[in-house]
């Protein structure tokens, strides 16, 4: 069986208005809402062509984590205080709208997308660039993870032996990624400065990507919706 992808050229700022109505609605909107949300997520995944990442990212961490606060509110709070009763759904519930949410736009759309799209809205240059390294963050701590965590086994670590091997690892682990991170967050800050990228001059770009009629509409409508889930 053939699946059809689906290619979608939305504007960034139409998956920005997306995901302000999702948090509205896993903070101010009921069950019916949310579980609505996560099915058409989990529906659209799909047909987009990044589906088996966007269902890895399910399976090894979006919902075993969802279960974890189940058990551990239903289950083990439950007994300590009984007004924590079905708690645990609502919190998991919460976190796969988010989270389906957030995979979503990452698998439908590029950070060179966002980038285009986001010049066109005339943004600070620093708030643009730091929105997008945002997307990064946790493929830049899984690349500095897995080197480090290489290198140590090259040095006779056995991280990947046993439960309590890797347990007693996890410090050889700890501090290098942590200051791996640091170092590249400084290189970067350096290459900020570097590039100019708060200089008052006016930048030419080869390539804009404005909104069209349809994005202002369905941004102004999910900007709506968020209010109404809000107020109501």
């Amino acid at each position: 069986m053939r699946v059809i992808c689906v290619r979608v050229k939305f504007h960034p700022i139409v998956f920005i208005t997306l995901l302000l109505f999702t948090f509205a609605a896993t903070v101010a909107g009921g069950l019916i809402l949310q579980l609505s949300l996560v099915v058409v997520f989990l529906s659209f995944s799909a047909f987009i062509k990044r589906r088996r990442a966007f269902w890895k990212k399910m399976l090894t961490f979006g919902i075993p984590l969802a279960l974890v606060l189940v058990i551990l509110n239903d289950f083990i709070l439950t007994s300590i205080k009984p007004e924590y009763m079905e708690q645990g759904v609502h919190y998991a519930l919460r976190f796969l709208t988010l989270l389906t949410c957030l995979l979503t736009i990452v698998h439908v759309t590029t950070p060179t997308q966002f980038a285009l799209g986001l010049r066109s809205l005339k943004l600070p240059h620093r708030l643009n660039h730091i929105f997008l390294l945002s997307f990064e963050v946790f493929d830049s701590f899984r690349t500095i993870a897995q080197n480090v965590s290489t290198a140590q086994q090259l040095r006779g670590f056995r991280i990947r032996k046993n439960i309590f091997s890797r347990t007693k690892n996890l410090f050889p682990l700890f501090f290098p990624v942590v200051f791996s991170a640091l170092s590249m967050s400084l290189d970067r800050g350096i290459a900020f400065d570097l590039k100019g990228i708060e200089s008052p001059v006016s930048k030419t770009y080869l390539l804009e990507w404005k909104p069209t009629a349809l994005d202002k509409f369905l941004s102004a409508f999910l900007l709506v919706l968020s209010f109404l889930v809000i107020v109501f």
